[in-house]
């Protein structure tokens, strides 16, 4: 959707803007709102560097849209990092440079209920509307900052723009059209290459963390994330490991490895 109009305000708010500033009495301007606007973040599996201290385990309480559970969090499991997607003549804008998501695999804790499989889920972000069944709940996102050769310090509170997210395993519903494969260019800081996304593999809702010391600022919508299965087209080169990335968040500093892409997670809205 495109609005236009003018304005003489000295402070109108502008992301990715030709002409960032007040150049005159009064300014035309031309606002493209686009879930694309939104920053997208590319996800490596992620596993501790060697000789790091072993992640001990412990419960956390997390609500959702879904349920209200305990969860052990078990250990790391991806690095996000924000990114820019080029699919035809829309790019993606990275509106926070600063703010990766640090994945943790979680389960239940012994004794929670095993989770209600929710169907039928409407999905929508720039590939498209879908129809998304959820299974288990197997990671937890969190804001973090990350330097990939000294250590970082702990962010302050509120100073990220993106919410906790609770990420559930997902398929297609039975009455879902098939998802067709996308080719889109992908640039973050390790890479910058085609892939082919494939297939929605995880929902990823907003969370509220029991006791969490860093959270979120105001967010808006799309509020969720959709993430999914990313492969590099053949004439690609292969991701080099790399090793000894430092990231901090409230779970503490840690030196991980990246080891190979997983995942593209976009900006999404969900309808119960």
């Amino acid at each position: 959707a495109y609005v236009t109009g003018r304005t003489d305000s000295d402070d109108f708010p502008t992301v990715g803007a030709l002409q960032p500033d007040k150049g005159g009495g009064e300014d035309a301007f031309v606002t493209k709102i686009c879930l694309s606007f939104s920053t997208h973040f590319l996800c490596y599996k992620a596993k501790r560097t060697e000789g790091e201290e072993k992640f001990n385990k412990f419960d956390v309480s997390l609500s959702d849209q879904f349920e209200t559970k305990t969860h052990v969090v078990k250990k790391v499991v991806s690095l996000c990092n924000p990114a820019v997607k080029t699919f035809f003549d829309d790019d993606s804008i990275v509106e926070d440079e600063a703010t990766h998501l640090v994945g943790y695999k979680i389960k239940k804790a012994k004794g929670e209920s095993k989770h209600f499989k929710q169907k039928n889920i409407q999905v929508v972000d720039q590939f498209g509307t879908i129809l998304v069944d959820t299974k288990k709940p197997d990671r937890l996102l969190l804001p973090s900052v990350k330097d990939p050769v000294s250590a970082v310090d702990l962010p302050v509170p509120f100073s990220h723009n993106v919410d906790h997210f609770k990420c559930y395993k997902v398929k297609m519903s039975k009455d879902a059209l098939k998802f067709l494969p996308v080719r889109v260019t992908i640039q973050d800081q390790f890479v910058d290459k085609l892939f082919k996304v494939k297939k929605p593999t995880r929902l990823c809702v907003p969370v509220d963390e029991k006791g969490a010391e860093v959270v979120k600022k105001d967010v808006v919508p799309p509020d969720h994330l959709m993430c999914y299965k990313v492969r590099r087209e053949v004439d690609e080169p292969k991701f080099s490991r790399l090793k000894g990335i430092h990231v901090n968040n409230q779970f503490g500093p840690r030196e991980l490895d990246a080891k190979k892409i997983e995942e593209l997670c976009v900006p999404a809205t969900k309808t119960p």
